[in-house]
């Protein structure tokens, strides 16, 4: 009687429990049916004035009639073996994990039997079916990938599929884990624990892919700038860790929101912390921010000579919190980035060509004839130069000055070597000598004729 009454239970509670379509029945290892150990739901009160064993008896009669009923309902509508809708796994699994589970328990003809061997052979195999696919065909398929690249000379994009190659192999081995773990039986805590480390594991790898990604443009952005000799290139490692810290933060928020942690007291704890440290560190955050001006606008790159305000020396180093100037005089000179951010920067080695301007001053005693002369001379001199601009030459006899007369000597060269520049300056002024001596011309230095008068000079015994 007491068997009887408990078995009316049990028909009563999965009766309920199948209506209401939460929890899951699972088959013993006796074929009968037994409830879910989190239903609990207790036997119908008796109806009416009826006698106790009569009450039950038509209770028992009916629940059981109504269960057969219901079971033979889901079974012949339901497409998925049995066998699965008992294993316990969260409901919310990927489809293509759960479609993959029930095709290959239906293929196979496996039942509802409990962890049978045959269940633990076609979880085996499938794992070695997902570690072959990643050692053999996943190779071949990127290797197909690349060649069809190397056709159409789309770098940025090689490099993507090279990044994207390990993670993908991950994301199959933790694929072909979850298929292989669907095709056993689990308690339902055990199915939920396994379900959502699979979902952190998926997520983990298709954060480490988006790493991988930006890592790799970013390779590409850099190798850009230094083919073009751009200064950004120094910044662009910064740049990249900056990025990937940001998105590596904000997805660690989305994946601990996805399973039900609060992050919007993480966030305005972070938003008052990141206050706090802005007040307390305002120098370094400010040359944090004339880094990034300094990689934005581009004035210098590493070897540039430069003038910041009273230094003058060869950029050597372009840092987060600081540049360093190389002297003439071999002296390192730190600047912090807040004041190359706000100071005036002459970059002296952007000239698209060098200009030279210099006076040439002759003695009183030259005739017009003789100045005339030498100005054609000066100017057929610097204009036969391959290296000056013909179009930029200028040579005048310009001023009476108090000691000389001035020719005003004005050339451009085509290019910005400094070295190039010096040597034709210097091949110049030779060959200026030269034509003034060949005119017989005197060059003036700073001189003064004193004029005495008679009582002087009869001082100085002169008549």
């Amino acid at each position: 009687m007491r068997n009887h009454f408990a078995r009316c239970l049990f028909l009563t509670a999965a009766t309920v429990a199948l209506l209401a379509g939460t929890p899951r029945l699972v088959a013993d290892d006796a074929g009968a049916p037994e409830a879910s150990p989190a239903q609990t739901s207790p036997a119908p009160a008796a109806v009416g004035q009826q006698p106790a064993a009569n009450t039950q008896a038509t209770t028992s009669t009916q629940t059981v009639a109504n269960t057969q009923a219901i079971i033979n309902t889901q079974s012949a509508t339901n497409t998925q073996p049995a066998a699965i809708v008992t294993m316990g796994l969260e409901p919310d699994i990927p489809d293509f994990v759960t479609h993959m589970g029930d095709r290959l328990l239906e293929l196979f003809h496996i039942q509802a039997t409990g962890n049978s061997w045959e269940r633990y052979l076609l979880a085996v195999g499938i794992l070695l079916l997902f570690y072959l696919f990643r050692r053999l065909a996943l190779p071949l398929i990127f290797k197909l990938i690349h060649r069809a690249m190397k056709r159409v000379t789309l770098e940025p994009a090689d490099r993507i599929i090279s990044a994207v190659g390990p993670p993908t192999a991950l994301f199959i081995m933790i694929t072909g884990l979850c298929v292989a773990l669907r095709t056993l039986h689990h308690p339902p805590d055990l199915g939920r624990y396994i379900h959502q480390g699979a979902r952190i594991l998926w997520a983990v790898a298709f954060l480490w892919m988006i790493v991988r990604v930006i890592g790799a443009i970013f390779d590409h952005m850099q190798g850009v700038a230094k083919k073009r000799d751009l200064s950004i290139a120094a910044f662009m490692p910064w740049i990249r860790k900056s990025v990937v810290t940001i998105i590596v933060i904000f997805s660690g928020l989305v994946i601990l929101q996805q399973f039900g942690v609060n992050t919007q007291t993480f966030l305005a704890g972070l938003g008052l912390g990141g206050l706090a440290f802005a007040l307390a560190a305002q120098d370094t955050v400010a040359n944090v921010f004339g880094a990034a001006v300094v990689a934005v606008d581009q004035p210098f790159k590493i070897g540039d000579v430069v003038t910041l305000g009273d230094h003058t020396g060869a950029v050597e180093d372009i840092g987060i919190r600081s540049m360093k100037l190389r002297r003439g005089d071999t002296s390192l000179v730190v600047i912090p980035n807040k004041t190359v951010a706000s100071e005036s920067i002459i970059n002296l080695s952007r000239f698209t060509n060098r200009r030279a301007e210099q006076v040439l001053g002759f003695t009183y005693d030259s005739t017009p004839a003789q100045l005339e002369d030498i100005v054609r001379d000066l100017r057929a001199l610097i204009t036969a130069e391959a290296g000056v601009m013909p179009e930029s030459v200028q040579v005048y006899f310009r001023d009476f000055n108090a000691s000389s007369l001035d020719l005003i000597i004005v050339y451009a060269t085509r290019g910005p070597d400094y070295a190039k520049y010096m040597e034709l300056r210097q091949r110049l002024n030779l060959a200026f000598m030269r034509a003034a001596q060949a005119r017989g011309l005197s060059f003036a230095f700073p001189t003064q004729t004193l004029d005495l008068a008679p009582s002087a000079a009869k001082v100085l015994g002169k008549p």
